[in-house]
């Protein structure tokens, strides 16, 4: 008997079935429509649980969903398997719902790429916007791959989406602005915070990815070595992701801190590559033990400093992402007028330099963890927007009329002791 659950926007179809190894295993199928989820679901009640079983008469839409949670969700990254379901949904699926999968032949396919590459890209700020090229080769290599799986299956013999001439698309002209040693020395010797500083350092000193470097602990941290052991990623996920997951590859889950409606989590997982060693730049050593120090200092959730935590994470122990450091890198280029460049071909500038070193004997040296203009040291724990009551005392922090929160205000500023315990207690609420 299959299940349907409302996970937000999405409805889950859940049914158990037998793996390889003869043990029981559960499958969720993930479904934006919630008549298409019940569809699946009296399908699997009245002709058995078959997760590899194809309809004939099975529409092109219903079909790449099925294939991308049969097939990719054990084949696939999660990440590509995220981005398949969304492509499916909003961009195949106003073309394919009302196509079967057994009446496609050349031509047909041909005009699925047309009406494609003619639709619009979906959330975008900017109007009339055509479909991106990045997701024009997704889409079409998802309808090559999954009609290539159902002549597998016994569905047909040829796949039409391979001998239908591609459409060409207009591809964006590509940006004359390149990451050079002037560039990163410029972006390093401004840098004025110090978790922009470390991830540019881990970038490009370390050759990281960004998911990597944001997934690194202080128990990964060998100081003494001068070395990083990098076996985890970090990124944002969709819970119908983390629900599938063998619970061996996640390393932790970060729940929301003021919603739980949120349909996505911060996560670690394990890396899906190999673990790998880096050697951290001798210029920055000093970089990692002033920021562990300043993290020991304003600890609030244990009195004791915990190796388990985050390198790049808030005064409260809560992940910090990496949209946030992108605004900071986005402040420091308008602040100096430099070429909009972006962290994440940092990376593949470090590799293919070979004067590396060079680059670090140029750079200043950093005898102080660089603070934001305003930045105050402290514990941030306290959000001055909530409305808190403790012991039958009410105080709304939203009324700035309110003298009683005007005096708490002076209070916690002036004493960073009083601080600390009410963020304690609020903690343990």
């Amino acid at each position: 008997m299959a299940c349907i659950i409302k996970r937000k926007y999405t409805y889950s179809v859940g049914y158990s079935t037998k793996n390889n190894n003869s043990e029981s295993e559960i499958i969720w199928e993930v479904y934006y429509d919630y008549q298409q989820a019940l569809e699946r679901k009296k399908e699997l009640d009245t002709q058995g649980i078959d997760k590899n079983y194809i309809d004939p008469e099975i529409k092109l839409y219903r079909y790449l969903v099925k294939y991308c949670n049969v097939y990719g969700l054990t084949n696939w990254s999660i990440s590509t398997y995220k981005s398949m379901i969304s492509i499916t949904e909003h961009y195949l699926k106003p073309i394919t719902h009302t196509i079967p999968v057994k009446d496609i032949d050349t031509k047909k396919a041909k005009k699925i790429y047309q009406r494609l590459e003619s639709s619009q890209a979906v959330s975008s700020k900017k109007t009339n916007t055509k479909i991106p090229t990045g997701i024009f080769i997704k889409a079409d290599s998802l309808l090559r791959s999954a009609l290539d799986y159902a002549n597998t299956q016994g569905l047909g013999t040829v796949n039409p989406f391979q001998e239908a001439r591609k459409p060409i698309v207009n591809k964006r002209q590509p940006s004359n602005n390149k990451w050079t040693d002037e560039y990163l020395i410029a972006v390093l010797d401004n840098c004025d915070h110090y978790y922009l500083l470390l991830l540019l350092h881990l970038v490009f000193g370390c050759g990281l990815y960004v998911k990597e470097a944001l997934a690194i602990r202080w128990k990964d941290v060998q100081l003494a070595e001068g070395k990083i052991y990098v076996n985890n990623e970090f990124n944002r996920y969709d819970t119908n992701v983390l629900s599938r997951l063998n619970a061996k590859e996640i390393v932790k889950v970060y729940e929301p801190t003021y919603s739980n409606s949120s349909s996505t989590r911060k996560a670690i997982l394990k890396l899906q590559g190999k673990p790998h060693t880096v050697s951290i730049p001798v210029k920055i050593v000093n970089v990692f033990s002033m920021l562990k120090e300043r993290y020991k200092r304003l600890k609030i959730n244990n009195d004791t400093f915990v190796d388990d935590e985050l390198l790049f994470c808030r005064d409260d122990g809560y992940p910090y992402e990496i949209r946030m450091i992108e605004k900071e890198f986005t402040n420091l280029k308008r602040k100096h007028k430099l070429p909009n460049l972006h962290l994440a071909t940092l990376r593949t500038f470090g590799k293919e330099n070979q004067k590396i070193e060079d680059i670090y004997i140029r750079i200043k040296e950093v005898n102080e963890l660089p603070k934001r203009q305003g930045q105050k040291e402290g514990i941030y724990a306290v959000s001055l927007n909530r409305h808190i009551k403790y012991n039958d005392i009410s105080i709304d922090f939203k009324d700035k009329k309110n003298i009683d929160m005007i005096k708490l205000e002076e209070k916690l500023k002036g004493s960073p002791e009083l601080l600390h315990q009410l963020a304690k207690l609020l903690n343990a609420q």
